[in-house]
């Protein structure tokens, strides 16, 4: 980061070859390669295929996951990266990758996208039923209703000090999207707009926080 270099680690051959080699099936997805998570302190996780797969330059590629139904768009790190908190299909699930153990969180009708705090306390998803943001607490188990989304699968990140949450969304125009990004309170759900893109501008993937 500080010499603003890149360096190739992994390439889609590898992976390919991988799953080859070890039996597992392949599939040809527009999510492979995406939410790439640093994990384990110098590790990666990918989505690719039917898979979360795990990287490091000392122990190579293994299966963290292998999805029952089909992929979510998202998944998290959480309690010190030694447990996975993954969008399976219409299922929000906590997987002990050592153990193999898994936790229903919740179910709907829906596959759907969500974002947990850093403090792994609040995770904000949507309802893919009402097209509304749930705040839950993640101790409690409750949940409280924070604001209407527009679009299935709203891009969704919370910022370190749980204030805020930032929101990208968008409505469909024909065979067209026009995206917009927002930030949400998270204690009033009010909406302050931040900008729009529109049908000609290059395409906008993910939002982030920048400390």
């Amino acid at each position: 980061m500080e010499n603003r270099e890149c360096r190739d680690i992994l390439c889609g051959e590898q992976i390919e070859a991988f799953l080859d080699e070890n039996g597992y099936t392949k599939l040809v997805s527009d999510r492979n390669g995406y939410c790439v998570r640093y994990y384990g302190g110098d590790k990666i996780s990918l989505l690719y295929g039917d898979y979360i797969l795990g990287y490091s330059e000392g122990d190579g590629l293994k299966v963290l996951y292998e999805f029952r139904y089909f992929p979510g768009m998202v998944y998290e790190w959480m309690e010190n990266d030694t447990v996975l908190l993954i969008n399976d299909g219409y299922e929000l699930v906590r997987y002990d990758p050592i153990t193999k153990k898994d936790e229903l969180i919740m179910l709907q009708s829906s596959t759907f996208n969500f974002t947990l705090s850093a403090d792994e306390k609040i995770l904000v998803y949507e309802d893919t039923d009402k097209g509304y943001l749930w705040k839950y607490d993640m101790v409690s188990r409750e949940k409280e209703r924070l604001c209407k989304r527009h679009h299935f699968y709203p891009e969704l990140r919370i910022s370190e000090d749980n204030r805020y949450l930032i929101c990208m969304d968008a409505v469909q125009v024909l065979s067209s999207y026009i995206r917009f990004v927002y930030v949400v309170d998270m204690e009033s759900g009010k909406k302050a707009w931040l900008r729009k893109w529109g049908l000609n501008d290059p395409g906008l993937r993910a939002v982030e926080w920048n400390q």
